[in-house]
């Protein structure tokens, strides 16, 4: 599961799990029916994200895609209460809704692999009272319906068996929010030309 982070540019944000490398063919499915293609504008070297864009202009204004609101205002900390909303991972057309309480945060470790990939490093992630999963990834929003981190997918390999693995992790936004900021990070090519979409 992806974010729209700026519904101007045309911006979502997703995992590199899912955007493993520069170069691939990138699609963006909106409400489980209408797909756009997308481009990959910007993948971190460290952190587990990347950016892609759509062309906004495909859509007409009354669509209804509207950017989340992103809420670096302070990191999750424990005891902190949000409210998880995602997609459920057997039927993509239903969306999730679980209450968590941030019980831990701690340092992801993952380890090389046996061929050289993307592993994020210096990375905190949070953990939570109860379980959440089903997901194909999602958001934790506040009660003020801000995103304060996002459900992202690692991928790490394991030496014991030599297989590659994933696992769900909640991380903060403020690192998201550090590259949409800075404009000199990514180059954004020029988007338009498109037909005008509405679902």
């Amino acid at each position: 599961a992806g974010l729209v982070v700026d519904a101007q540019r045309g911006l979502v944000v997703a995992d590199r799990n899912t955007v493993v490398g520069s170069l691939g063919e990138v699609a963006v499915t909106f409400a489980a029916s209408l797909e756009v293609p997308a481009r990959i504008v910007f993948l971190h070297p460290t952190h587990n994200f990347a950016l892609i864009q759509y062309d906004p202009s495909a859509f007409t204004e009354d669509c209804g895609i509207r950017a989340a609101e992103l809420d670096d205002s302070c990191p999750l900390a424990v005891g902190d209460e949000v409210e998880f909303v995602g997609l459920c991972r057997t039927n993509p057309d239903t969306c999730l809704s679980q209450r968590v309480t941030v019980t831990e945060i701690s340092g992801i470790n993952i380890a090389q692999a046996a061929v050289p990939r993307f592993r994020a490093l210096n990375e905190e992630i949070a953990k939570f009272d109860q379980v959440v999963n089903k997901s194909l990834g999602g958001a934790f929003i506040d009660a003020k319906g801000k995103v304060r981190a996002l459900w992202s997918c690692f991928s790490f390999y394991s030496w014991n068996d030599e297989k590659s693995y994933e696992a769900f992790h909640a991380v903060s936004v403020d690192i998201v929010l550090d590259i949409l900021d800075d404009k000199d990070v990514f180059v954004l090519l020029p988007t338009g030309g498109g037909k005008s979409l509405c679902f």
